[in-house]
Parts: C-alpha cells; structure tokens; sequence
C-alpha cells in the first residue's frame, strides 16, 4: 500500500466533501437588530474589567441567535 501524508489525506477528504456542508444558515426572523456601538462603548451599558485591560461587548450572541460575539478589548495602561 501506497505511503499518504496526513496532510494529503486530510486535503483529499475535505476536497470529497461541499463546503456547504460545515456552512450555518442564520435564521433572519429571531435576529436582532443591528445597532451601531461607537468605539469604547458597550452593547449593554456595562463596564467589564479583564485584568488590567477595559473590554466592551459589541455584538451579543442573543442578538444573532448564538452566531456571532464580537468585543473590543483595550489596555488601561
């Protein structure tokens, strides 16, 4: 039997499969919507301390029925 790189198999077999089949359709109706958060604001109003950096919540999961969270994170120093 022929010697196949992990590498080769792995590019063989995502190859025989459509990308289509790992894609998510979002569900347009239970979405929120979009609002603009400037930068060094929150989505919430909160202020959320990770150490010594400042972070802000910019798209919540609940706003894109679990597809999406983005947040801005900013050191304080």
């Amino acid at each position: 039997m022929q010697d196949i790189q992990r590498r080769s198999f792995l590019e063989l077999v995502l190859a025989a499969f459509p990308v289509t089949i790992f894609a998510q359709t979002a569900n347009s109706a239970s979405m929120a919507k979009p609002v603009r958060v400037p930068a060094g604001l929150d989505r919430e109003g909160k202020k959320h301390a990770i150490g010594v950096s400042s972070t802000t919540y910019k798209v919540l999961t609940q706003d894109t029925n679990r597809a999406l969270f983005v947040m801005e994170q900013r050191a304080l120093q």
